[in-house]
Formats: structure tokens, C-alpha cells, sequence
């Protein structure tokens, strides 16, 4: 659990890419996830590449050409637009470059999607949104096994993401009615 979605996101990408790795990102994209791919990961030497819902496998090998793919990252739906992105699709393209998939899903909650169940590595959430779902507290969360986890708790210490303790409380009272309210705003 962390500080913000966005600190959620942030920790994800720093802990596992290094100057010149490429991440392929779906577009449209939360404004705060483009924004943070095209500046401070550009300025760290990141490479970044968006792609639109409808690419092809063959589309995205092309995107990724000689790179070395690090990550591919999904946002599904997106926001602000509810497009869709082909979860297993990306997987393949993961796959094919021994990359790590990321699925934001913040806008389905776990209650109508698991990426980590349809082959994520990781799947973040805006806890701020449906998981807190009452307007009192900013969080965000990653879930993903212990492995893939471990790396990322030691950066978010580093980098003062952890949320306070009442954050936590307040996150945990909200799952306890998630499915209700989720399928009852559904």
C-alpha cells in the first residue's frame, strides 16, 4: 500500500527500470501515468513507446524493434475513456522479450478484474477510487507475488511512500463493503 496512486505507479517503475530500457505504455492513459512516462523516466533515460487499443502482435514487436523491452504497461479500461486493452495480448508481448507486464486497474477493481489471474506481474490500483470508495482517504496499492513485491517495498521505504497508519485503517474498514458498493454502483 502506498501514499497515492500516483506514488504507487512511480515506485513500480522505478524499482524495475534502469536507463535504456524501453516500456510500452497503452494510451490514453491516466494524465499523471503519460505524464510521469514522457518526463521524469525520459529524463532518467528511459525509453517510452504508447500504443493504441487494436494494435497487433506484430503492431507491438515493431514498436519495440531492437530495444530491450522491459515492461509492458496497461491501462485497462483506460482513463478517462474506458477503452480496453487485450490483457493477454500483452502477456505475449511480455513474454516474447522476458519483460514484466503492469496493469493499472483502478477503474474495474478487483471485484470485475484480476490481471494478475490473466497473467500480470503486477496490478495497481488508485485506492483513492473504489478500493477506499468513500471519499476520506489517497492511497494506492500494488498486489503481485512475494518475489515481485520484496523489491518493490524496499523502494517505496526509500522513497517515503508508505502510508500512515490511519491510510490503512481507513482502506481496510473500505474493503470490507468494496464488492457491495462496486456491484451496487455497477
Amino acid at each position: 500500500v502506498f501514499t497515492s496512486g500516483m506514488a504507487a505507479i512511480t515506485s513500480v517503475l522505478l524499482t524495475f527500470l534502469r536507463p535504456g530500457d524501453l516500456v510500452v505504455y497503452s494510451i490514453p492513459t491516466y494524465g499523471g501515468t503519460a505524464t510521469l512516462m514522457n518526463g521524469l523516466l525520459a529524463d532518467f533515460g528511459v525509453i517510452t513507446r504508447q500504443f493504441r487499443s487494436g494494435a497487433t502482435l506484430d503492431d507491438l514487436h515493431e514498436l519495440v524493434g531492437d530495444s530491450h523491452l522491459a515492461m509492458v504497461y496497461v491501462e485497462t479500461p483506460a482513463n478517462p475513456t474506458n477503452e480496453l486493452f487485450d490483457i493477454g495480448l500483452a502477456r505475449r508481448l511480455a513474454d516474447a522479450h522476458d519483460a514484466r507486464l503492469v496493469v493499472d486497474n483502478t477503474f474495474l477493481s478487483p471485484v470485475w478484474q484480476r490481471p494478475v489471474a490473466l497473467g500480470a506481474d503486477l496490478s495497481l490500483h488508485s485506492a483513492t477510487k473504489y478500493l477506499g470508495g468513500h471519499s476520506d482517504l489517497t492511497a494506492g496499492a500494488v498486489c503481485g507475488n512475494s518475489d515481485e513485491i520484496s523489491g518493490l517495498r524496499r523502494t517505496r521505504y526509500e522513497i517515503g511512500t508508505t502510508p500512515s497508519p490511519s491510510t490503512g485503517w481507513l482502506l481496510g474498514r473500505s474493503l470490507e463493503t468494496l464488492r457491495l458498493r462496486v456491484e451496487q454502483q455497477t
